[in-house]
């Protein structure tokens, strides 16, 4: 960014963590394809913000990105549309489809004249 690149969209997944929630951010920047989570100095590891406050002033102040930022909870299926997630995100989402489908299996069948 320091070379006159920008930050073209962001979301943001809240993961349960030890105290309250940790949010990750996913950044998509013009001179590469795809959202990429925004990883510790030298790659070391993800980088998780305690404060969403914080991270909201990191991508307004250091990133100058004014757009939409979207907040999404650990497991939500809507998250299935990105390619590029962490591997603990993929596996949160792949953990509450497998909640879903359990429920679903269990759910009672409707008699055929009861059914909506």
């Amino acid at each position: 960014m320091r070379d006159g690149g920008h930050v073209r969209s962001v979301f943001v997944i809240a993961r349960p963590a030890e105290r309250g929630s940790g949010y990750i951010p996913y950044i998509r920047v013009d001179w590469t394809r795809g959202f990429r989570p925004l990883r510790t100095f030298r790659d070391k590891g993800d980088r998780v913000y305690r404060d969403l406050n914080r991270l909201i002033g990191l991508l307004r102040g250091e990133f100058a990105y004014l757009g939409e930022i979207s907040l999404f909870v650990s497991g939500d299926p809507e998250l299935k549309r990105f390619r590029t997630l962490l591997p603990t995100d993929r596996d949160a989402l792949a953990s509450e489809s497998d909640k879903h489908e359990a429920l679903d299996g269990d759910a009672p069948e409707w008699p055929e004249a009861d059914k909506p």
